[in-house]
C-alpha cells in the first residue's frame, strides 16, 4: 500500500527531471544575455553621419576623462541615447536622430561642466 502512495510522487519527480534541462534555457548552453540596450539592428552598423561620429568621439573623450566616476547617471543616459541615435540613423530616420543628437549635445555639455567642477 505504501508503494502505491509514492507512484504520483515518482511520476512528478521523473517529469521534473525530464523538464529541468529544457526549462534551464541559457544556463544549460552557457549563453550570456546581451547587455541592456545592446540590440543588433543599428548598433553594429558603421557610422557615416559626421555629427554622430563627432558625438561618438565626444562620448569617448568623456569616458577617458573619468565620466563614469563623476557623471555616472548622465553617462548611462548618454550611452542609451547614442544607441537610439544609431538605430534611428540605421532605420533612415534622420529627423528623429537630429532631435536626439541635440539632446545628446546638451547632455554632454552638462557632463563637461560636471567634470570641470570635479577636477577643481
Amino acid at each position: 500500500m505504501i508503494v502505491h502512495a509514492f507512484k504520483p510522487l515518482r511520476a512528478a519527480l521523473l517529469a521534473a527531471l525530464v523538464l529541468a534541462p529544457t526549462l534551464s534555457g541559457c544556463a544549460i548552453f552557457d549563453r550570456r544575455w546581451p547587455q541592456a540596450g545592446g540590440g543588433g539592428f543599428g548598433e553594429y552598423r558603421e557610422l557615416t553621419d559626421p555629427r554622430a561620429m563627432a558625438l561618438d568621439e565626444r562620448l569617448a573623450g568623456l569616458v577617458a576623462r573619468d565620466a563614469q566616476r563623476f557623471a555616472a547617471a548622465e553617462l548611462d543616459e548618454a550611452s542609451l541615447l547614442f544607441i537610439r541615435i544609431k538605430r534611428e540613423l540605421a532605420a533612415d530616420h534622420p529627423e528623429d536622430a537630429e532631435l536626439n543628437m541635440d539632446r545628446l549635445d546638451a547632455l554632454a555639455d552638462r557632463m563637461e561642466k560636471r567634470l570641470i567642477k570635479a577636477r577643481k
